[in-house]
């Protein structure tokens, strides 16, 4: 997030997502706890606002105030604690009491492989499966049911919509 490289695909692109999850952030390279002063668990939406910051802090280091002149360009994907939670609320009919943020991808692997899901014999961390097991986002109503069931997803649809189209 500090190279040039990166500042120039920001400059050359009409929009840059950033996607992130959060497992490995107190990892001591990027040093974002997943608990409070009192040791209880973050909320989803403070989680990805300290991650948000620690991202922004990066990228401004590889030029000052880079991320505030172009902060509508850059678009935060967290999920919280992977991106398989998302999929894992769609792809899960049953209702949550909280949404599940561990063990995503067994729980998603279980769902697709043993409940015969989607057709899928084998869940592989391949840009085809993933491609496969996302295409249900090509549709609103999906779209909108995660964002209900998971605080991260929600976050950033919330984020999508607040994009100036012009």
């Amino acid at each position: 997030l500090r190279s040039s490289l990166f500042r120039e695909d920001v400059l050359n692109t009409d929009y840059v997502i950033l996607q992130i999850d959060t497992d490995d952030s107190e990892h001591i390279n990027f040093g974002i706890n997943h608990q409070d002063n009192n040791n209880q668990p973050l909320t989803a939406e403070k989680l990805i606002d300290n991650i948000k910051t620690r991202l922004i802090v990066e990228i401004n280091s590889g030029e000052q105030n880079f991320y505030d002149e172009r902060a509508d360009k850059l678009i935060f994907a967290i999920s919280v604690h992977s991106l398989e939670c998302w999929l894992y609320a769609h792809y899960n009919t049953k209702s949550l009491k909280k949404p599940k943020i561990t063990g995503c991808y067994r729980a998603l692997e279980h769902l697709c492989t043993q409940k015969k899901l989607a057709n899928f014999k084998k869940i592989e961390k391949t840009y085809h499966c993933y491609d496969k097991l996302s295409g249900v986002f090509l549709k609103r109503k999906n779209i909108d049911n995660v964002a209900t069931k998971d605080p991260s997803f929600k976050c950033f649809i919330d984020n999508l919509g607040a994009l100036d189209y012009d």
